[in-house]
Order: structure tokens, then C-alpha cells, then sequence
């Protein structure tokens, strides 16, 4: 497995649109492939935020996680904010995620970067995230998540 920017893989982002078109697809405004292929695009920073990571098997999409300045608008001075994190069901419980995460949190730390936060409505995300070292800040019919300092296990 192998995680890359998405912005130095480009084929893959259609591939890695889809994964996220069948997690999410009835979103508003995102009910068309085509939403969710111009988001990803939209994502692919190299340098600057909003960036994506694609774990990819031999060019087969596992997953991908992206990193943004913002996300939720009431919480403007957190960040910055995972995005977009999927894996295909059948690739779950493999590693994909938390290899995702370490690729990320890397960055960000190399990035100047010392937490990182991420919204969910989802009890196995939850799970998940606290995994990586995270800790719950808020919760609700949403929960927030908050890793700070990054870079530690």
C-alpha cells in the first residue's frame, strides 16, 4: 500500500470520487459523481490547504483522507481540519486508515501544524479517530475531535 497526494496521483481522484460518492452521495449539493469528482479536484492541494492523500494498492483506490484550513463555520480559529476521510468497506479494519492518519499528521507537523480536529456523526469514526490519539471536545448529534500536540502516540 501507498499513500501519495493526490495532487502528484491525478488519475486516481475520479477512483477515490466514487469511494466517497457511495459513502455519501445523497449529500446536498453533492448528488451527482460529478460533485463529488470536482470537489476532490478541488482538494488536491500540493503545498497549500486543502490537500488529499490517496492510499492506493498498485493504483487501486483504498481511501483518502484530506486536510483543510476550516471546516465547520462556527469553529473558525480550530484547525486545521481532516476532510472527506473514507476507505472502502472492504478495505477497513486493514490499516488503510490509520496509515492515512500518520501521512497527514506528518505533513501537518512538518507543516508548522500542532493539532489537528475533525467533525463526525458516526460512532465508528469516533472509535477510530480516538485510536489515532485524539480526544473528544464536543459532542452531540456531531462530535468533535482534537489531537494536540501531533505527533505523539
Amino acid at each position: 500500500m501507498l499513500i501519495e497526494l493526490l495532487a502528484e496521483r491525478p488519475e486516481l481522484t475520479v477512483p477515490l470520487a466514487r469511494i466517497r460518492f457511495a459513502e455519501w452521495g445523497g449529500e446536498p449539493g453533492r448528488e451527482r459523481l460529478a460533485d463529488w469528482i470536482a470537489l476532490a479536484e478541488a482538494e488536491s492541494g500540493r503545498e497549500t490547504l486543502p490537500a488529499t492523500w490517496v492510499a492506493h494498492d498498485d493504483g487501486r483506490v483504498l481511501g483518502g483522507m484530506g486536510l483543510a484550513v476550516r471546516d465547520p463555520p462556527d469553529r473558525r480559529t480550530a484547525g486545521p481540519w481532516l476532510i472527506g476521510v473514507v476507505v472502502r468497506p472492504e478495505d477497513r479494519r486493514r490499516g488503510v486508515g490509520r496509515a492515512l492518519f500518520a501521512a497527514v499528521e506528518s505533513w501537518a507537523l512538518a507543516g508548522g501544524h500542532r493539532e489537528l480536529w475533525v467533525l463526525t456523526d458516526g460512532r465508528a469514526a469516533v472509535d477510530f479517530y480516538r485510536g489515532c490519539g485524539m480526544t473528544v471536545e464536543a459532542a452531540g448529534t456531531e462530535v468533535v475531535l482534537r489531537k494536540a500536540p501531533i505527533g505523539h502516540y
